[in-house]
């Protein structure tokens, strides 16, 4: 009867959670990761592929091509530039509702909640970058993976699906491979005869993955270099893992580790079994990191985003079975703390470079003229206002100008102190500082002629 329950109510909480996700989208401004993407797919195809695609350390040109067709079909708009995230996050939704199927678990319904509310699940799945993207690949190659491990004899139906979608997900963003390896890994432990498979499927993913590998992977060093991207090992790191796995700190993680005990303590079983959900969810995450210390790459949570399915399905018999109180208070808060966490993240403080854009443009109107602080920042701007490149001070315009507005960015470094070299001059030229405009990301300052 509880099974029916689930069933049941289930298209409610996908209907629910598409409308959500969907409505929220224009909610947030777009941050600089997200303008650095979209300056090429809003552009034109060259650009894409061989700018943006191409240079940027790490990227896959898939998504980014997802969201130059979406902008083409729909026009351009925060709404239009964070869509194909949000389908994807729906269909991950739906890959979990598959997952906990064959996974072997009675009721669906707790489980969802979790995943759905987890932070950085749901901060990807509004964000026009390709991690959204990637757990969605993710959660149905572990759907295809269980069905080549559970079923009596190999159907080549499951492998070629299995191979699309690694495919898929190598040219979404690359470290999704670390989710066959684990399957590759478990096979090895437990099912030594459906190994060949997931190899084979490596083998052929990797080949076809390697052309764009060597095209771009010059570029992505330079980039690294230029960036001071660089990997940093620190022997608090696992600490930060810990910390970040979840987007709810140190407090969420240990919730759902206390979680994960109790379910495996309660000797509930899950299929294949637990050892198939420890390789999910431990193997990746020394991956990335390993990965990010051989090619010296910034190590980030997102990169290991493909792993909360694993961690949420080890967790799931304590969320089922809620007879016991303490269970139902552990289920309870870690809901509560994600609720907490999700409010938090979408209703503080953020950058907002079309406010700084806009504000920039008014003043340029009555005859001011621009300076970007570091200068290719002005691009961001002019992603908002084109107006704002003709404006550019130069010798000759200053003289002209009846005011400088500088728009220094949040992420340049010494900021104070560039600022106040670039001031001395305006002051010996004329211009005084006026109360700043816009006080931070990015901080906009404006200087007037005496």
């Amino acid at each position: 009867m509880q099974n029916t329950s689930s069933s049941w109510r289930l298209p409610w909480f996908l209907i629910v959670y598409s409308v959500f996700i969907l409505s929220i989208l224009p909610f947030q401004s777009l941050w600089l990761d997200e303008i650095l993407q979209l300056l090429a797919t809003r552009s034109n195809w060259t650009t894409l592929i061989n700018g943006y695609a191409t240079h940027s350390a790490g990227q896959s040109p898939l998504v980014p091509i997802e969201q130059f067709l979406t902008m083409k079909l729909l026009g351009y708009s925060v709404w239009s530039a964070r869509l194909p995230a949000a389908i994807a996050s729906i269909a991950a939704y739906l890959g979990m509702v598959k997952l906990a199927e064959r996974a072997g678990l009675n009721n669906t319904y707790w489980p969802l909640i979790v995943f759905a509310t987890l932070p950085l699940q749901l901060r990807y799945a509004t964000e026009a970058r390709p991690y959204g993207q990637v757990l969605c690949l993710a959660i149905w190659l572990t759907v295809k993976g269980m069905d080549i491990l559970g079923s009596p004899r190999l159907h080549l139906r499951d492998l070629l699906i299995y191979l699309v979608l690694l495919l898929a997900g190598l040219y979404t963003q690359p470290f999704v491979v670390f989710v066959a390896v684990s399957h590759a890994f478990y096979s090895v432990v437990r099912r030594r005869a459906r190994l060949w498979p997931f190899l084979f499927c490596l083998f052929i993913a990797a080949a076809a993955y390697a052309p764009w590998y060597f095209q771009s992977h010059r570029y992505w060093q330079t980039e690294i270099a230029a960036s001071e991207l660089h990997f940093h090992w620190q022997a608090k790191l696992p600490l930060v893992v810990f910390r970040e796995l979840l987007g709810t700190g140190y407090v969420g993680t240990a919730l759902l580790l206390v979680s994960i005990i109790l379910a495996v303590k309660g000797r509930r079983k899950l299929r294949p079994d637990t050892i198939f959900w420890a390789c999910g969810a431990i193997v990746p995450v020394c991956l990335v990191i390993a990965a990010d210390a051989c090619f010296d790459y910034f190590y980030a949570i997102r990169q290991m985003i493909f792993v909360l399915p694993a961690f949420v399905i080890l967790a799931t018999p304590v969320f089922e079975d809620l007879q016991l109180p303490r269970w139902k208070i552990l289920t309870a808060a870690l809901i509560l703390l994600n609720l907490g966490y999700d409010v938090r993240w979408f209703t503080k403080p953020r950058e907002n470079w079309k406010a700084a854009a806009d504000l920039m443009w008014d003043r340029a109107k009555t005859g001011a003229c621009v300076i970007a602080l570091p200068a290719e920042s002005l691009d961001y701007y002019s992603f908002f206002r084109p107006e704002l490149s003709s404006r550019i001070c130069d010798a000759s315009t200053l003289s002209r100008s009846a005011g400088v507005e500088l728009a220094i960015s949040p992420y340049l470094r010494d900021r104070e102190q560039q600022r106040n070299t670039l001031s001395r001059p305006l002051v010996v030229q004329g211009f005084q500082l006026r109360n700043p405009a816009l006080y931070e990301n990015p901080r906009v300052l404006e200087f007037v002629r005496k």
